[in-house]
């Protein structure tokens, strides 16, 4: 029976699992040609024996803040690349690492991950000096990549069971809702609406937690009959409203739609049923990267959401490199809101951190 966990090695895992050493690598290196059953005895034998990558490498690819050559890993997880939701995260952090004169790492990760050793060689064995985390987190995966000992933070608006013991980034949905409504009231729009994609997103329930809050604060009616709930997928707006429009006209003169473009399917909904004369009186209220006329609706816009929630974060990140016992900071930022078409110079955020009540506790791998 091997005892000193510091001199396993492959083969040790791979006589384990029954399989060959190539195996074993092709594994943990979540190469698609091994069959699922088959990683499943690698990860099982890992975690058995304690296997981790060698000491000596592991420190050759992760060196520290020093001017030599550095990656930085993008995690998404639950969550193709593809999807147009996320590209101002992605664009902002490649800014971020190239302002850093560091190297990106995009990787994902399912979210069904249930073994340390089912996580990318770049988060499991420390190949990435940090990790940015985004997607569809849950507790369950987060506490795997604690355990792997590589800082990471987390941006977007997650339950503080998720960002408790880390570094995050969010966004104040209850300043953001009051803006919008404050402004909507101010161009005397009183029947406001609320769109969302999907139910079961924390983000989601959030905003629309702020929307009733912020209708409340300014006095106006908060009514079921003005939410639209999409179906969990993405830019399902053109069902959702076709269906609102079949129990009856258009109930309201805003709409407040975050995703810009699921906002643009809505409005096109709204056009095709009253005509463009009659859809020029509801005011669309949505986030874009940056400012653009491209809504056919008057329209209000939170610039840059996704974009400064990566560069905030990526900066974040990087000072947990270089201070890895400091106390873990929440920063919210709220974007401001800009009319369509006006000068992207007015929309900088403004931030606020929270220094939480406990210091980081990053555990060496090694």
């Amino acid at each position: 029976m091997i005892t000193d966990k510091d001199n396993i090695t492959m083969d040790d895992v791979a006589k384990l699992a029954g399989v060959s050493k190539a195996t074993v690598s092709k594994a943990l290196n979540r190469l698609p040609v091994v069959k699922a059953e088959t990683c499943a005895r690698v990860f099982s034998a890992c975690e058995q024996l304690g296997y981790r990558i060698n000491p000596s490498v592991q420190d050759f690819l992760r060196q520290r803040i020093n001017g030599h050559k550095q990656d930085i890993a993008f995690a998404l997880v639950g969550v193709p690349f593809s999807s147009p939701g996320y590209a101002g995260m992605i664009e902002g952090v490649s800014q971020g690492v190239q302002a850093h004169r560091l190297y990106l790492i995009l990787t994902s990760l399912s979210g069904r991950e249930s073994h340390r050793y089912e996580l990318p060689p770049e988060i499991r064995d420390g190949r990435a000096a940090g990790v940015v985390l985004s997607g569809v987190l849950s507790e369950p995966l987060i506490t795997l990549v604690r355990e792997t000992g590589t800082p990471y933070v987390i941006l977007g608006n997650y339950p503080r069971t998720i960002t408790a013991h880390a570094d995050s980034v969010s966004v104040d949905v209850d300043a953001m809702f009051d803006l919008a409504v404050a402004e909507l009231t101010a161009r005397r729009k009183r029947r406001i609406s609320f769109f969302y994609e999907n139910p079961h997103n924390y983000f989601a329930r959030e905003c629309l937690a702020a929307f009733q809050r912020a209708l409340q604060a300014h006095g106006l009616e908060f009514s079921p009959r003005r939410v639209f709930e999409g179906k969990g997928g993405e830019y399902n707006a053109l069902d959702v409203m076709e269906a609102a429009y079949s129990h009856g006209a258009f109930d309201f003169d805003a709409i407040i739609c975050i995703n810009d473009l699921a906002a643009r399917e809505a409005a096109s909904e709204i056009i095709a049923h009253l005509g463009k004369s009659a859809a020029n009186d509801i005011v669309m209220v949505t986030t874009t990267d940056q400012v653009r006329a491209i809504n056919p609706l008057p329209t209000l816009q939170f610039v840059g959401l996704p974009h400064t929630l990566a560069r905030i974060g990526l900066d974040l990140l990087i000072e947990r490199l270089k201070k890895p016992s400091a106390e873990y900071k929440h920063i919210t930022f709220t974007p401001k809101l800009c009319v369509e078409g006006t000068p992207q110079k007015n929309a900088v955020p403004s931030v606020a951190t929270t220094h939480i009540n406990c210091t980081a506790d990053l555990k060496q791998m090694g």
